[in-house]
């Protein structure tokens, strides 16, 4: 169960098992979708179950205990809102319909629920596309960060024949004329008219 991807970003909504499938679904994370509720094999009910990625993530990779007294999760790790709560799995149980599978992160307690109940929900992928899939707006706040920098730079630098030959002073821009200092800060290159420096 290792081979996925999560969204760091749950929903803690509350929401009915059909609207938390919903959810997942119309998930578009950059380029990646096929987002689903997390899975569980119904074989294990109560603590320490091993036979869902809800329980894989939180006893596993996140190294939570089963707590039976209850009580907040030890550790979140890079999860923005993972809350001790109930969080639906994928599963819709067979045995009492219409029920559906959840995972509380509360205690580490996993057994059925109405499917009408309200409770969070986690999205998961197949496939580790990603270590972690960043929110759309942290992706565009570093897209813009770095295109920003490239274009500051690009319009700090002067060239010569091909090759950078002094950084811009702003007070020089549009006069047509170029600090002849390089970059390290040497002025033993000769100038020409066009040059000040």
């Amino acid at each position: 169960m290792l081979d996925a991807t999560w969204y760091l970003t749950a929903n803690n909504n509350g929401l009915d098992w059909g609207d938390a499938k919903s959810w997942v679904a119309g998930l578009e994370i950059g380029t990646f979708g096929e987002w689903t509720l997390p899975a569980l094999e119904p074989t294990c009910q109560g603590f320490n179950c091993a036979n869902s990625q809800m329980a894989e993530l939180y006893y596993h990779q996140l190294g939570n205990p089963a707590n039976p007294q209850g009580g907040e999760m030890s550790n979140t790790g890079p999860f923005k809102n993972l809350e001790s709560n109930d969080y639906w799995t994928a599963t819709a149980s067979i045995w009492t319909t219409p029920s559906a599978w959840y995972f509380n992160t509360y205690d580490g307690y996993q057994s059925q629920f109405w499917q009408s109940d309200q409770l969070f929900a986690s999205a998961i992928r197949p496939g580790d596309v990603l270590a972690v899939v960043p929110e759309p707006g942290t992706t565009m706040v570093l897209l813009a960060g770095v295109a920003g920098a490239v274009i500051v730079r690009r319009r700090k630098t002067l060239t010569v024949g091909g090759k950078v030959e002094a950084d811009l002073d702003p007070q020089l821009q549009g006069s047509g004329l170029h600090n002849c200092m390089n970059p390290g800060g040497d002025a033993d290159r000769p100038c020409d008219d066009r040059c000040w420096g």
